[in-house]
């Protein structure tokens, strides 16, 4: 799941929730989206890459996998 994916990330970097989110997208719309509750869009889910300078590729990979598990 993509959530899971962006707290390990968010963990590994050391950043609280509100940090991920950052100016991006709201805290607890972040937080609902780590714990599963909350879709992510590719659009807000890019704002967080590039806030944070991730590698695009491992995240588009990571919701390409999870896309085609309910194509």
């Amino acid at each position: 799941m993509i959530g899971e994916h962006l707290k390990d990330v968010r963990k590994s970097l050391g950043l609280t929730q509100a940090q991920m989110a950052g100016k991006a997208i709201n805290r607890s719309f972040y937080s609902r989206i780590e714990n599963g509750q909350s879709t992510v869009t590719v659009k807000d889910l890019m704002k967080i890459v590039y806030s944070h300078n991730l590698d695009e590729y491992d995240i588009r990979k990571d919701w390409e996998a999870i896309s085609a598990k309910f194509a």
